[in-house]
């Protein structure tokens, strides 16, 4: 993982959202602080992600099935 702040994130916008593109992440800062993570959308991560809120108690699944 790489951090990078604000004003160069948004310099080089391109540049980063490429480096996301092939698998990397990306914090970005704001005065030595994360205020947000920037990584690439799959399918997989997706899952993963979903599983996460769910075992954290953030997300509840649907107890019947949507018609």
């Amino acid at each position: 993982m790489n951090s990078v702040g604000v004003r160069d994130f948004k310099n080089r916008l391109s540049f980063y959202l490429k480096r996301v593109k092939n698998g990397e992440i990306i914090l970005i800062t704001q005065h030595g602080k994360v205020i947000a993570t920037l990584e690439g959308d799959s399918h997989n991560q997706t899952e993963v992600g979903l599983e996460k809120l769910v075992a954290n108690g953030s997300l509840k699944l649907p107890q019947r099935k949507i018609k």
